[in-house]
């Protein structure tokens, strides 16, 4: 006896609700909606599928989405799905690196949650330069903004800024725009007031924190800083590593940021709590 395959993978949904799995798994995952054998049709759900991939979706009473067990597709367009289903206002999210591999997480429409994995070529990633935003871009970067921060409004330090308006650094890799990086300059100090990096482990935030730097220093400014909230260990890692140093923790501060903003969660990455700024700084030449 040898298993030698699987056949497809179930998912749980709600009952009645085939017509917004459809959306989900065909409109944005562009798996083809496969008929059901009519003797399974009055038990609702529906299947999908292309070539090998076959992906069943059943209705469960008191449907619970699964939120550790989950399924793993591999894609090619990694980047372009991430995109996507960003654009479409999924929640998508990065984990540690897998060798041989770039990959995100995502939830589906019920809130089950997928992996999307592309195995990593050998040869080096495309070069990714910078350049400062223009008018052409402003009605991407308010798209971007929304669907990364909830709002194009980013509020630190008691003060809401209208990013989509502050200057810009657009990152672009292979003829597209891969990131961008806003930010605010007063006096002899520059914030970084948004980062954003499309493309996982490519380089693109670090090239947007070295664009900045360097603006930052042409306009005679003596420091870099920027806020982060608690929760975010990712983006402590990223900026600690590369030169940025913690100067203040303001205690409470997001709480009071979210009277005028209440689009910041009160739950975050990692399912910490989100109640205060982290302040960074590097020190300019």
């Amino acid at each position: 006896m040898e298993i030698t395959a699987i056949d497809h993978v179930q998912l749980a949904m709600p009952p009645g609700e085939e017509r917004k799995a459809a959306k989900f798994y065909q409109g944005l995952l562009g798996l083809r909606e496969v008929a059901k054998p009519p003797n399974l049709v009055s038990r609702g759900g529906c299947w999908f599928g292309t070539g090998a991939v076959k992906v069943h979706l059943g209705v469960e009473p008191g449907f619970r989405p699964a939120k550790k067990a989950h399924v793993a597709l591999l894609v090619q367009g990694l980047a372009e799905l991430y995109g996507k289903l960003a654009q479409a206002g999924v929640a998508v999210r990065r984990d540690e690196p897998l060798e041989g591999y770039d990959r995100f997480y995502a939830d589906d429409v019920f809130g089950n949650r997928l992996e999307f994995l592309e195995k990593v070529e050998a040869s080096p990633p495309p070069p990714v330069s910078v350049r400062a935003a223009g008018p052409p871009d402003r009605a991407w970067m308010a798209d971007l903004l929304r669907q990364s921060w909830g709002s194009t409004q980013v509020v630190s330090r008691g003060r809401a800024h209208d990013a989509s308006q502050l200057p810009g650094l657009v990152a672009e890799a292979s003829g597209g725009r891969v990131g961008l990086a806003t930010y605010c300059v007063q006096g002899d100090q520059c914030e970084l007031v948004s980062l954003d990096a499309l493309v996982p482990r490519r380089g693109v935030g670090a090239a947007l924190l070295s664009a900045a730097k360097e603006v930052a220093f042409m306009e005679g400014c003596r420091r870099l800083w920027l806020i982060t909230t608690n929760d975010n260990l990712d983006a402590l890692r990223f900026y600690q590593r590369r030169g940025l140093r913690l100067v203040a923790v303001h205690r409470g501060a997001v709480d009071r940021a979210r009277e005028m903003k209440p689009q910041i969660p009160e739950l975050g990455l990692f399912g910490i709590g989100v109640h205060d700024e982290l302040e960074l700084e590097v020190a300019l030449p």
